[in-house]
């Protein structure tokens, strides 16, 4: 859709659109697809140095990307958007995106819930809601938008091989509601049909569980040693002890032994049904 480019008014932050002087600006920089209503990139910007999380994260990549087309900036709005988006990341969750980006294996094994790399956007909202019922709508849809960016690394053209092991109890709970709960079996159907992804179910049946202690993410990279990272309640550590990265590794190799051949996941996620 092409864009219209506006003059910008005097009252608008030359760097962050959408900003005047901290606070909304009254007239839009870029309208876009031309006559119509104002598409606005974000519900606030806001000047270099505030700390407000309603800012220019909301932007979708195709608006930033489309842009830096319209006004020839070379990629600035792309990277100024994803810049925001990292800064919105919580301080313990950040430094690990920042690992996951340059993987070349990621081994996850979840018991709470679909891994966010494989999340569908309404599953994804769906539990930031549920789990943040006070949360402003914009900085759920903000959330939102940074996980399902997180997924990217899955289309490139050399994806790294991702490697998760679900609990069966997490795709049994329908979360957000049977459609939305369909739809994300869906999805892990489809990427367990992918070449880099290999997908496995720990069955409730299974009388020991070596994943109790709650989700676990290992990363390898082409070059330099592996590092773990292990989730809790808004919380998260890295770990990049070579010997406590080793037992890591431990554990997640006694919880895909436990789990079901790629083959037998495949059709246990074909076989959940979630009623009318």
């Amino acid at each position: 859709m092409p864009l219209t480019v506006r003059r910008r008014p005097k009252t608008m932050c030359p760097v962050y659109l959408g900003c005047a002087g901290g606070r909304p600006a009254r007239a839009p920089w870029v309208r876009a697809g031309g006559p119509g209503p104002v598409r606005r990139p974000g519900r606030r910007l806001v000047r270099p140095g505030c700390r407000s999380r309603r800012c220019a994260g909301g932007w979708s990549r195709d608006f930033a990307e489309r842009c830096d087309e319209a006004l020839s900036t070379g990629g600035f709005f792309g990277r100024f958007r994803d810049l925001v988006k990292r800064e919105a990341l919580p301080t313990w969750f950040g430094p690990f995106v920042e690992y996951e980006e340059k993987a070349s294996k990621i081994h996850n094994w979840d018991n709470r819930l679909v891994p966010g790399l494989l999340q569908t956007e309404d599953y994804a909202r769906a539990v930031m809601r549920t789990g943040r019922p006070r949360e402003a709508h914009e900085i759920i849809e903000r959330d939102v938008s940074s996980r399902m960016d997180r997924q990217a690394i899955l289309a490139r053209e050399s994806p790294p091989l991702l490697w998760c092991v679900i609990d069966e109890a997490v795709l049994r709970r329908p979360v957000g509601g049977a459609e939305i709960a369909r739809e994300q079996i869906k999805r892990l159907v489809e990427a367990a049909d992918s070449t880099s992804v290999v997908l496995q179910v720990l069955p409730s049946a299974m009388a020991e569980n070596p994943g109790g202690d709650g989700p676990l993410t290992i990363l390898e990279f082409d070059a330099g040693p592996p590092v773990a990272y292990a989730e809790g309640w808004r919380s998260g550590r890295l770990v990049e002890s070579s010997a406590e990265v080793a037992d890591a590794v431990i554990v997640f190799d006694l919880i895909r032994a436990a789990a079901l051949s790629r083959g037998a996941s495949l059709d246990l996620l074909r076989a959940i049904e979630y009623g009318p």
